[in-house]
C-alpha cells in the first residue's frame, strides 16, 4: 500500500500546530488534523504487535502481568504544539 501522506508532509502538518493562527482556518486546521490521524492510524499495527511481543515474553516470567496500550490521542498533539510556543 502506497502511504498517504510523505514524512515531510506529515512533518510540516505536525508544525502547523505550532502557529496558533491554524486555530482560526478551518480548512487548514482539518488538513492538518486528517494528516496526522493518517499517521497516528498507521501506528496501531505495530504496537499492536509489540504489545502481543511483550506479552508473550512477560508471561513466562510474571503469570499476573498486566498490560496497557494506546495511541496518542490527538488533543496532545494540538497540546504539544501549544505548549511549545
Amino acid at each position: 500500500m502506497k502511504d498517504l501522506y510523505s514524512g515531510k508532509e506529515i512533518i510540516r502538518a505536525g508544525e502547523k500546530f505550532l502557529n496558533n493562527e491554524i486555530f482560526n482556518d478551518d480548512e487548514a486546521f482539518n488538513n492538518a488534523m486528517d494528516v496526522l490521524s493518517y499517521w497516528r492510524f498507521q501506528h496501531e499495527e505495530p504496537l499492536e504487535e509489540a504489545l502481543s511481543l511483550l506479552q508473550k515474553e512477560s508471561l513466562k516470567h510474571d503469570k499476573n502481568a498486566i498490560f496497557s496500550k494506546r495511541l496518542k490521542r490527538h488533543r496532545s498533539f494540538i497540546s504539544f504544539g501549544v505548549s511549545q510556543k
